[in-house]
């Protein structure tokens, strides 16, 4: 239950209540209510779209099953709208309605059917079309706490800004085609914003989380509840803060199964587990961002490498706590890699094991088979490991691939590691078989021959529809570079077209729903 809804209320997300709005409608009409139902729906719907266009996004609506009161809430923390009421002849006839599922039901009472004219059902009809299909998922809800937290690792102890006091932060689980509400509470000392890497969001900008892009920072001490709407992504996604560098501490993984009633495009693995590649910092990562804003110094590097938030064997103070994972002979695990690290690019590979790549960005790729795989930062990749070695100890280790200059060695070469562990009957080794096919830092075509492999699944249940008639060509460098301030002092400066920043025409979000 929502701390917006009052007591007695179900909670309906405004997707929902624009759907069951539309199912009424119909459900009313077969039952020769003529435009009663119709209309209603329509009043129903031009009050949410008249909200929605005085740039009040709806957060939930809500059902009330004392008075049968319909409301609904904003994200701008007005006070909630009255939308209408449930008629006893209309609510009669939803019991029987098998399409709503395990949904709150709602309608509003009768009005006066004359208000709508032939153009108007034409154009409700055709909406409703669209809308039918956004109730088939299931809604889950999270709450999310951002708040410092002490950790120590490498021999220190630090706070940092993490969610639910955990790092990586908490996953969430869900299905193609449902809704995710996340209410996160800010008891930090930053303003913060929550993106859903991967999630596209079909008309849901407002929930997109880039700060001062589609919304202002949650300010601490308030809190803000994320509508999260999942359409055709399938596999693995994350979510991070998008403010500042707080992603360092603020991100965890999103699995999204398969829908109801379908399967993977490969054999079911025996078990899954998710493994997060984390960036770790001895100090405040926000605040040494800032300094190097302030001098036009290069962005931090960090201190080492995590694999579950753990940098592992090979660094100072850490084996006792490097992440570990129970495996059995002869079964097929589903690795969920995310990279969450702040600004790299890694090579990833398991000790006398093959990896098939099967999945990357929430999306089925063609099996690809290899030794080792190169994963940039913000990506996800799905992928199967046998477990088919003799009995013993594996490293799962990780690495950063460099490709500034040979000359550049000022980054991270920590070499974190995790360990597989079979079950069974035998002597541990002294120490894991560490990978020999994990490729150097700066091994340029090492990462050019993997990327060369990925291609989409692109099967009859996975169609890819890519563009072939190109009518525009743009031509666009993303560069690096020194620029010269009028006091001769020089700063790193990032631009597209060697233009560093443009002031856009047009307010984003107003655009996105004009559009």
């Amino acid at each position: 239950m929502s701390m917006l809804s009052h007591e007695g209320e179900i909670i309906l997300n405004s997707y929902t209540a624009y759907c069951l709005t539309v199912l009424c409608s119909f459900h009313l009409l077969r039952n020769r209510h003529g435009f009663m139902g119709i209309v209603g729906a329509w009043e129903t719907l031009f009050k949410l779209d008249l909200l929605i266009k005085r740039g009040h996004h709806i957060l939930i609506a809500t059902f009330d099953k004392k008075t049968c009161n319909i409301f609904c809430y904003t994200k701008f923390n007005l006070p909630r709208v009255f939308l209408g009421r449930l008629g006893d002849r209309v609510k009669k006839h939803l019991k029987p309605m098998s399409v709503f599922r395990n949904l709150p039901y709602f309608f509003i009472n009768r009005v006066d059917e004359k208000r709508m004219g032939f153009s108007e059902l034409v154009r409700f009809v055709l909406l409703s079309g669209m809308l039918l299909s956004v109730a088939e998922g299931n809604v889950h809800y999270y709450d999310f706490v951002v708040k410092e937290t002490n950790f120590t690792k490498l021999c220190n102890t630090k706070s940092m800004l993490t969610v639910n006091d955990s790092f990586p932060g908490p996953v969430i689980r869900a299905h193609k085609g449902d809704t995710i509400f996340v209410n996160v509470h800010n008891q930090g000392d930053y303003g913060i914003t929550i993106h859903w890497h991967g999630v596209k969001q079909p008309r849901n900008p407002w929930s997109d989380g880039p700060e001062y892009i589609t919304q202002c920072p949650i300010e601490p001490g308030s809190n803000f509840t994320y509508e999260v709407i999942l359409s055709k992504e399938e596999g693995t996604l994350w979510w991070h803060a998008h403010s500042d560098w707080t992603r360092a501490g603020v991100h965890g993984a999103i699995v999204v199964y398969p829908a109801a009633g379908t399967t993977y495009p490969f054999p079911k693995p025996d078990g899954e587990e998710i493994i997060v590649f984390g960036s770790w910092y001895f100090g405040d990562v926000n605040k040494m961002v800032e300094e190097d804003l302030i001098t036009g110094s290069d962005t931090p590097r960090s201190d080492a490498y995590t694999i579950n938030g753990e940098p592992g064997d090979f660094c100072n103070c850490s084996s006792e706590t490097t992440f570990r994972r129970v495996i059995d002979y002869g079964k097929t695990y589903l690795l969920r890699l995310v990279n969450a690290v702040m600004n790299a690019e890694l090579f990833f590979a398991i000790a006398q094991h093959n990896l098939t790549v099967v999945g990357m960005d929430g999306a089925y790729l063609k099996p690809i088979v290899t030794s080792y795989i190169m994963i940039s930062p913000g990506q996800t990749m799905d992928i199967l490991v046998t477990a088919n070695q003799p009995l013993g100890y594996y490293y799962m280790a990780v690495r950063q691939f460099d490709s500034v200059r040979p000359d550049d060695t000022d980054y991270d070469m920590t070499n974190a590691t995790a360990i597989l562990m079979y079950r069974g009957n035998y002597t541990p080794p002294s120490s894991p078989f560490f990978p020999s096919t994990l490729p150097p830092y700066e091994d340029v075509l090492a990462a050019i021959n993997f990327t060369k492999l990925l291609r989409s699944l692109a099967s009859p249940e996975y169609p890819i529809n890519v563009p072939r008639h190109i009518t525009t060509r743009m031509y666009i460098v993303a560069s690096m570079n020194q620029i010269i301030f009028p006091n001769n002092q020089t700063s790193l400066a990032s631009s597209m077209n060697n233009i560093s920043w443009g002031n856009p025409t047009t307010d984003v979000l107003l655009a996105y729903y004009r559009y």
